[in-house]
């Protein structure tokens, strides 16, 4: 599924009052606070909206939490995984507070958290402060979130995400960032053709900001690799969500616009959907290094 698309739902012939998440006229993510949430579960854990049945969820000590999902619930409170209860692993918890609305199971591997929700919240229209939790309140008629009494829901920040076929599994929080140097090289190995060599810089100017950087004319590069200048590439690295998406390869002599190589990558699909993600350029130029 490409980032802020959502899968449509069939009613089962044999039950069709039986629940199968929600269709994209369903969807929970209704104002601009809840769309960027959503954005950003989609990019970071690659969960769309409506559930699928093979999906498996883990907490960070790699417990297996869940296998399938029935929707990601955006409310006021956060943004949830909604499971049934037949879809919990139940050895991986360990009761803890009851209460009125929901009773609380806790991970028996991390400090995840699971919610039995026992009645709705129709009769709260704004969602209650928590301690650390970012809040965006808002007077709802309905109820700050759906909450389903008999559906069990794990906040999506607790989770590790792991789709069929994926290389690895996913978290809410972004990977540890490489520097932008060494995932431009990484990626450019990956290019036939293109050959990486480092030199010491051989000027250092200060720009008018009072920057110090390094520099090396064309020439001076083309001499020391003894090739001719028409060969030099300039690389920039762009950045989606502060995770490498893309590099480009231009002529060291060729003045280019950075807002038209964002937007011929968009339309590339670099990973980029309509709303708060952001690509944008790493480096403006790393030709005197690479």
């Amino acid at each position: 599924l490409g980032v802020g698309q959502c899968t449509c739902f069939a009613r089962d012939p044999e039950d069709p009052f039986a629940y199968h998440g929600p269709t994209e006229a369903e969807t929970t993510a209704d104002n601009f606070v809840r769309r960027k949430a959503k954005a950003r579960v989609e990019s970071r854990l690659q969960l769309a909206e409506a559930g699928t049945e093979a999906t498996r969820f883990f907490d960070k000590q790699g417990v297996l939490l869940a296998t399938g999902y029935q929707r990601v619930l955006y409310g006021d409170h956060g943004a949830y995984v909604e499971t049934t209860a037949e879809q919990v692993c139940w050895d991986a918890f360990v009761q803890g507070p009851q209460g009125e609305y929901y009773n609380v199971w806790k991970s028996t591997g991390s400090k995840a958290q699971l919610y039995y929700q026992l009645k709705s919240v129709e009769d709260k229209p704004a969602a209650p402060k928590a301690k650390g939790r970012e809040l965006h309140s808002f007077d709802r008629a309905e109820g700050y979130a759906d909450y389903r009494p008999g559906l069990c829901y794990i906040s999506v920040k607790a989770v590790c995400v792991e789709q069929p076929g994926a290389a690895g599994r996913r978290t809410w929080e972004p990977p540890a960032r490489v520097p932008h140097k060494t995932a431009l090289k990484e990626a450019l190995k990956q290019i036939q053709g293109v050959q990486i060599r480092e030199f010491a810089p051989k000027v250092k100017k200060t720009d008018s900001e009072r920057r110090r950087y390094a520099w090396w004319s064309e020439a001076d590069l083309a001499g020391k690799l003894g090739v001719v200048d028409a060969t030099l590439v300039r690389s920039t690295l762009w950045l989606v969500d502060e995770v490498p998406a893309a590099i480009v390869l231009t002529p060291l002599g060729v003045r280019t616009s950075e807002k038209l190589l964002g937007e011929v990558l968009k339309d590339r699909g670099c990973g980029v959907a309509d709303g708060p993600m952001i690509l944008r350029m790493a480096t403006p130029s790393v030709s005197e290094k690479v």
